[in-house]
Parts: C-alpha cells; sequence; structure tokens
C-alpha cells in the first residue's frame, strides 16, 4: 500500500505521523489528512508503506506510517 492510497481511505479528522528515512536519519511530522494532501511533494505519495501502527503523541491518537 502507498500513501496515497492510504490517505484515500482515512477521514479527514485522522492525525497521521509520516516518518521517512533519508540520508541515514529519521524524518518524522504529524499532520491531519487534510494538511499531508497540500504540502507533500508528489513523490511521497508513490512511497511504500513499511509500517502502519497506532501511537499515542500529545495526548492525541496518532496513525504513524513509516514509509519504505
Amino acid at each position: 500500500m502507498t500513501l496515497n492510497e492510504l490517505l484515500q481511505v482515512v477521514d479527514k479528522g485522522t492525525r497521521i505521523q509520516v516518518q521517512l528515512k533519508m540520508f541515514g536519519l529519521d524524518f518524522k511530522v504529524s499532520r491531519y489528512k487534510e494538511y499531508l494532501k497540500e504540502d507533500e511533494t508528489k513523490e511521497l505519495f508513490d512511497k511504500e508503506i513499511k509500517t502502519v501502527r497506532t501511537i499515542v503523541d500529545e495526548d492525541i491518537c496518532t496513525l504513524q506510517i513509516v514509509l519504505k
């Protein structure tokens, strides 16, 4: 499943944390679906999802996505 496919099935109230490893570093950002669709570049939408899990971040339940 790709990030774009996941964004098609979650509702707009879902907070999503996207994590990506580049250049040996982990980058992550927490946003709601609509902000991700507006802010992220198209290259991230086609990336495959490695891991999906639910976490509690700042007392908010978040869907954590780790991209390959």
